[in-house]
């Protein structure tokens, strides 16, 4: 379809090393979500034991020396209060005791740990039992909250000593090593060297430079060091390509893609390196924490792909400034739930009805997208579901347009009923309608577009009404035939990794091809060629949606000796999770890598266990400089800048 037969070779998926299964998050969430209410109970009633106790010191200053300072009572926690009166200085000492506990539940990090910090308290009679049901069950996560309502079995989290720098080196590392050790690979390299490297990330702490610039020294470092003469090359080849960073939330990674592609200049070939941590501060996203992720993908783009073809020409977008997600002045992002899913929604279907697809295509002569054309669809998974969430849009469009008597049918059925498009003949219409109404009279603020879209009467009725077109059989086989569910199962194990994730949910699908069976692909004996056509869309929040037409044209054996997925995890309990949480949200990525001494040491004491290998950080210093180790079979070497 496209004039340059470009696309992707070479493909390689790096984590940061710990994990935490859905169950273990949702008990660990249960027990920040108790210990957070308790502490403001507490902090409560110390506020106002403190106030009281101000208040008998102003008095005894004005009566005194006319009284003795024990029959000042204060109020509530007087004669009625835990059925004694109590002197001024019980009360005094209630109120150090009071302090003890929240210092105590501030320090703790499970459940029961909790409870039994504040039991003097429910012996007392402070806290009822109660009180204590009522917080436990506002408090429970349901972990299939996690697992089924978000798709999410697991999630992977950096260690105090990872970050962007060292899963990137992680990927750099092993991509380098496994190119140079490949005869036929370290040719085509040398013969069409690498000239430009495009890193997309939107959570780099250095606003000066991208932090790929240090993974790439580290991984060359380590590379001098264990054979100049055999990695040399590779290290001067990546030394004189130029570095193109793209920041646009979590559609930065296909844009890279896209650039890379349409860019590629002939006898050179390039990198796409995606890398992000999705952390959410609960104060800022109280419901994001279920879906953090971290990863980083890498994709070396060449003429004539060994994996798949990007066809840019077709390529097509559509954007809003629309701030559903945003990092203003922030390090951790503010989001807005519903209405991001309807933005998501609305920016990747305007790019799909403005490109060139259909055209190509011929979907104006009535053909079906699962049945003739599109054999994949491919979109960014903040969480798995939002990806079937888009899907049954898509599955309206094509069922309405191209299989009409199914369609009709299906709305009769007493879990679905009619299509509620208020009179708009389909659900991009509607929505059409609803942006252009917004601020029609000039009376309205930007940041009334949240609640104005969130609460409108039809776009509520047509999402309730999509829930149930989800449940219907008709639409199960589509995510089939469109293979969403294959691009969804990498992502159900690591969580959002936001620039990376539409180029992650793409490699999922690749690895889930080369495990198929024959028969499954059309294979025969005669032709191992895997061919399918397909859409990779990309969606970030600001909000864009990009749509880009892709070709898989390979084999099970390419796919297999040509993608590397590296998750050699540890696995953290809930415990754990909130003492590594706590530290990730409670200063800038500055500070914690300043000021918190060597971060090797604290997250080998936090593990209990050897590290995995990889590339860790000791310190990162305010001036750009740090310092560096590398672990191998459980022994850690410090790595040394070699120029």
């Amino acid at each position: 379809m496209a004039k340059k037969n470009v696309g992707i070779s070479e493909i390689a998926v790096a984590t940061p090393h710990l994990s935490i299964s859905a169950a273990e998050l949702a008990k660990a969430l249960t027990a920040k979500g108790v210990i957070e209410k308790l502490y403001a109970m507490v902090k409560e009633d110390s506020n106002a034991l403190g106030e009281k106790i101000r208040e008998m010191e102003d008095l005894i200053e004005l009566s005194y020396p006319y009284g003795p300072v024990e029959e000042y009572i204060a109020g509530k926690f007087g004669s009625n209060y835990l059925g004694h009166a109590y002197s001024f200085n019980e009360l005094r000492d209630e109120k150090a005791n009071m302090d003890i506990i929240l210092a105590s539940l501030e320090s703790t990090n499970s459940l029961d740990g909790a409870l039994a910090v504040v039991k003097p308290l429910m012996e007392k009679g402070v806290i009822s039992n109660q009180e204590i049901d009522e917080i436990l069950s506002k408090s429970y996560v349901d972990p299939k909250k996690i697992e089924e309502g978000l798709g999410n079995k697991n999630i992977v989290l950096p260690s105090f000593a990872e970050g962007n720098v060292t899963f990137v080196a992680d990927n750099l590392y092993k991509f380098i090593k496994g190119i140079v050790s490949d005869k036929k690979k370290f040719s085509s390299l040398m013969d069409k060297p690498i000239r430009t490297i495009y890193y997309s990330s939107e959570s780099n702490p250095d606003r000066s430079r991208p932090e790929l610039e240090i993974a790439l020294e580290l991984v060359s470092s380590k590379l001098i060091e264990e054979d100049e003469q055999k990695y040399r090359p590779v290290i001067s080849m990546l030394r004189h390509a130029m570095l193109y960073p793209t920041t646009y939330a979590c559609v930065g990674g296909v844009m890279s893609l896209d650039q890379a592609a349409r860019g590629l200049g002939d006898g050179e070939s390039a990198l796409v390196v995606s890398s992000d941590i999705a952390i959410y501060d609960p104060e800022l996203a109280p419901n994001a924490e279920l879906t953090q992720g971290a990863g980083s993908v890498l994709m070396w783009i060449t003429h004539d792909p060994e994996i798949a073809a990007i066809h840019y020409s077709l390529r097509s977008a559509y954007h809003m400034a629309l701030s559903d997600f945003t990092k203003y002045f922030k390090e951790y992002p503010v989001v807005h739930g519903k209405f991001s899913e309807i933005v998501y929604v609305y920016n990747v279907a305007k790019a799909l009805e403005s490109s060139k697809i259909a055209h190509v295509y011929k979907l104006e002569n009535g053909m079906s997208i699962s049945e003739k054309v599109l054999e994949f669809f491919v979109n960014h998974v903040p969480f798995s579901k939002q990806a079937i969430y888009f899907a049954s849009f898509l599955f309206v469009h094509e069922m309405r347009n191209f299989n009409r008597a199914v369609f009709e049918e299906m709305q009769k059925r007493p879990d679905v009923g009619p299509e509620p498009l208020s009179g708009f003949s389909s659900l991009t219409d509607l929505l059409d309608h609803k942006f252009k109404q917004f601020n029609v009279n000039g009376d309205k603020e930007e940041q009334d577009i949240i609640k104005y879209i969130e609460e409108d009467p039809d776009i509520k009725r047509y999402w309730a009404w999509l829930s149930g077109i989800r449940k219907q059989p008709e639409f199960k086989e589509f995510i089939r035939k469109l293979k969403i569910d294959k691009a969804l199962v990498l992502p159900s194990q690591t969580g959002n990794v936001y620039s990376s994730a539409s180029l992650q949910s793409f490699t999922s699908l690749l690895d889930q091809l080369s495990k198929c069976e024959d028969a499954e692909l059309g294979l025969s004996d005669s032709n191992k060629v895997i061919h399918l056509e397909g859409i990779l869309g990309g969606f970030g929040s600001g909000a864009q949606g990009v749509v880009e037409p892709i070709t898989i044209s390979t084999t099970k054996e390419k796919l297999i000796n040509n993608i590397s997925i590296s998750m050699d995890t540890v696995t953290i309990n809930a415990e754990q999770y909130i003492e590594l949480h706590r530290w990730l949200t409670g200063n800038t990525e500055a500070i914690r890598a300043s000021e918190s001494g060597n971060l090797f040491e604290k997250t080998k004491a936090f593990l209990r266990s050897e590290m995995p290998d990889g590339f860790y950080t000791i310190k990162r210093n305010i001036d750009g400089t740090g310092e560096y180790a590398y672990v191998q079979n459980g022994s850690m070497s410090k790595i040394h800048i070699r120029y």
